[in-house]
């Protein structure tokens, strides 16, 4: 079984270093609360644009991002911003299209 990298030390400093310049949340752009509890919505938390369960690179600094705990929560792994740059085409409708 795979250690989770962000159980590690190199973790913990890349997490401080990806806060320490940051005020607002890269998802919603609202400030971050660095004096709200740790599992608050508002609270300070790093994010992976790509997830690492998408094969996101886990220690790159280019592919972490400060955000709120409740944006990252709710983002989910499903939902990176690889899916989101991948244009959708518009289904073709015809009259018998049901």
């Amino acid at each position: 079984m795979q250690r989770d990298p962000r159980d590690t030390r190199r973790w913990r400093q890349l997490r401080k270093q990806v806060l320490r310049n940051a005020s607002h949340c890269a998802i919603c752009q609202r400030p971050i609360v660095f004096s709200a509890r740790p599992c608050s919505r508002w609270a300070p938390s790093v994010d992976h644009i790509v997830a690492l369960a998408r094969g996101g690179e886990p220690y790159a600094l280019s592919n972490l991002r400060a955000v709120h705990f409740g944006c990252n929560a709710s983002r989910g792994a499903g939902r990176g911003r690889i899916v989101r740059l991948v244009q959708q085409e518009e289904p073709v409708r015809t009259a018998d299209w049901w």
